[in-house]
């Protein structure tokens, strides 16, 4: 479970901001742009300046982390609960201290929220949105192997997803919302699985229809013969970092799910694999200093984002550096016009 309050400090301190006036908003990947969620928190906050970024989750679900900058202290405010940044489009508020202060999830079809209190909670992740929340919609699927919708995952990303959907609302949630909820995602022939399991037994839960889903799509390869697999992954000629580390992810997700490794080694293993199958970003290994973190490995997110960061440095000194070179050049050429003259 991402610890989004350690995140956000971490966050504010790369950025030299005072963490007092920061406040970390998260949400389901927004498609909109930064400008415009700018603008948004303005007609909720002090706003100075907001700083964002995509990050993928442990259970896969893509996430929109938005740091913005306060022209006042945060504990001077009654923070929103959730704040509206588009049509149907919230972000919940995480206050950043050593107690995270989350509010209650809203439903995104509600009207933009007034100020109030939070309450204080845990820091949890956001896949713990109730199922009637418009937010956890899941994607998708139809087992077909060809003539596959733009908008459908693979198999092993859907039910990760769908999993980790079912069992963070265990409590809160009918399994007859759920069962509707993992049949409104289907399409045949994955949907037809499902009826022929409905009729030899109409008393089916929702991890039922999983099981039946993971005979008929799922891989046959046993927890141990995967993570063999996992132990051969390399970086590819032209794959960036954070794009390998994210299918390392997604296969050694599979294999915790199979029972290959245990789930409070998996961070472990991916970062020695990491080290191990990096082959193209041999530097980044360096500036990271990844090697002396093996013994206490950070989890995937917290990897993630220290990759993703030391990429966009590498492409702003890139930029950088041909920007400088095609001012040398420009003053070059007109040198030797004149000198031709």
């Amino acid at each position: 479970m991402p610890d989004y309050v350690s995140y956000g400090i971490e966050w504010c301190e790369e950025k030299n901001y005072p963490v007092d006036r920061c406040l970390l908003l998260v949400s389901r990947k927004l498609e909109i742009p930064t400008k415009r969620i700018y603008i948004s928190l303005c007609g909720s906050l002090p706003t100075e300046t907001v700083d964002r970024r995509e990050e993928v989750d442990a259970h896969g679900w893509q996430k929109t982390l938005v740091l913005a900058k306060l022209s006042i202290h945060v504990r001077e405010l009654n923070i929103p609960e959730t704040i509206v940044v588009a049509e149907d489009m919230e972000m919940r508020t995480i206050i950043l201290k050593k107690t995270a202060v989350i509010s209650t999830p809203m439903v995104s079809s509600s009207p933009a929220p007034t100020a109030s209190t939070n309450n204080t909670s845990p820091a949890i992740d956001l896949s713990r949105l109730s199922l009637g929340s418009n937010y956890l919609k899941l994607r998708v699927f139809s087992g077909h192997t060809t003539d596959k919708s733009k908008d459908e995952d693979k198999y092993h990303v859907w039910r990760a997803q769908a999993k980790a959907l079912i069992e963070e609302a265990e409590t809160e949630v009918s399994q007859s919302e759920k069962k509707r909820r993992l049949r409104e995602a289907l399409r045949s022939p994955a949907l037809d699985i499902i009826d022929d399991v409905k009729k030899d037994n109409p008393q089916a839960t929702a991890k039922d229809y999983l099981d039946a889903l993971e005979v008929v799509f799922g891989t046959t390869l046993s927890g141990e013969e995967l993570y063999h697999q996992f132990v051969g992954l390399d970086q590819q000629a032209g794959e960036k970092p954070s794009d390998y580390l994210s299918r390392l992810q997604s296969s050694l997700r599979q294999i915790v799910q199979k029972g290959g490794i245990a789930a409070d080694k998996a961070n472990q293993a991916l970062l020695k694999q990491f080290l191990k199958g990096t082959l193209f970003d041999q530097l980044l290994l360096v500036d990271l200093h990844l090697r002396d973190q093996v013994v206490n490995a950070p989890t995937y997110l917290t990897l993630l984002g220290q990759v993703r960061r030391w990429e966009e440095e590498c492409q702003r000194k890139t930029k950088k550096a041909k920007a400088i070179g095609a001012r040398i050049a420009h003053v070059s050429r007109k040198a030797a016009l004149v000198t031709h003259h």
